[in-house]
């Protein structure tokens, strides 16, 4: 065998690529000769494709809204969220509202809305629920009941939603019903002595498969 001269080694960037080779057929292994063929795999293509097969650390974001939110009776409202975490990784806030889900996967959606009915009849329900791409989610929607004007409720749940497509988006909606417009609102506090501020909205959205 001859000397291998010695090279210079480099760091690899996204930008490069390296050569992988695999057998024509499951057979072809088994000739006395057998034959490969050889392809290039660009690396900043092959981290993305490990990173979306990662569940355990895919793709996740964190919202939140320090405003105060509230509406017509009767019409249908969506929830605003005006503040994104600098750690988000593949999920994004557009238009104050929708939740932008650029990679296609299966997401888990989670979200609690602090809650306040201020004026109006005791019949005062809330309604919330998931709308996709602009669509009502079939059987998504829960009620919330307030017994009376200044009860305080926190709704908190989640969902489960999967997109099939890149740039798929996700919005909470809800619907006040009552017999006054504004009488129930998501509300924000701002910090006061030893605690801190409160978001009228959280919402976190992380990928689950």
């Amino acid at each position: 065998m001859g000397l291998i001269a010695k090279r210079k080694v480099k760091v690899p960037t996204d930008k490069d690529y390296i050569i992988a080779a695999a057998y024509t057929d499951t057979q072809e292994v088994l000739k006395p000769q057998p034959k490969m063929e050889a392809s290039l795999i660009n690396i900043g293509a092959l981290k993305k494709y490990i990173t979306s097969q990662n569940t355990g650390l895919g793709y996740s974001g964190s919202f939140y809204d320090t405003t105060n939110q509230t509406g017509i009776a009767g019409s249908v409202l969506t929830m605003g969220l005006n503040n994104s975490d600098p750690w988000n990784n593949g999920v994004s806030l557009v238009s104050g509202n929708r939740i932008k889900i650029t990679n296609p996967g299966v997401y888990n959606l989670a979200f609690s809305a602090q809650m306040i009915k201020n004026s109006g009849n005791t019949a005062t329900h809330t309604h919330i629920w998931l709308s996709q791409n602009g669509v009502d989610v079939p059987v998504s929607a829960s009620q919330i009941g307030f017994p009376s004007n200044s009860i305080y409720i926190v709704a908190a749940w989640n969902f489960f939603f999967k997109t099939t497509s890149a740039n798929e988006y996700v919005q909470l909606k809800w619907q006040i019903d009552s017999n006054v417009d504004n009488g129930t609102v998501i509300t924000s506090v701002v910090a006061t002595g030893n605690i801190p501020a409160i978001p009228g909205l959280i919402v976190t959205v992380n990928q689950v498969g």
